[in-house]
């Protein structure tokens, strides 16, 4: 199941690549409707949750014993804007 998460994870940014190639700046920016997101909107979002959230939380499966203590904590938050 490891596996296939990292796999999953690691092609990720290649689909991302591949959707948004053909789409101009503009088409990014417009949003769909007033209260939606825009697809630069999304873009940074996923890139504001990758950095905040799951690069931490993979680091402490990684090097803590107890990874769950505190980063999992801390990461959802709200005080933090998780």
């Amino acid at each position: 199941m490891l596996r296939d998460v990292v796999a999953i994870l690691a092609s990720t940014p290649e689909k991302l690549k591949r959707e948004i190639a053909s789409m101009s700046l503009q088409e990014m920016k417009a949003r769909p409707a007033a209260d939606k997101w825009s697809v630069q909107e999304v873009l940074a979002h996923l890139d504001d949750i990758e950095e905040i959230g799951m690069r931490a939380r993979a680091a402490a499966m990684i090097e803590r014993d107890n990874p769950i203590d505190g980063v999992f904590i801390a990461a959802s938050d709200s005080s933090i804007g998780v």
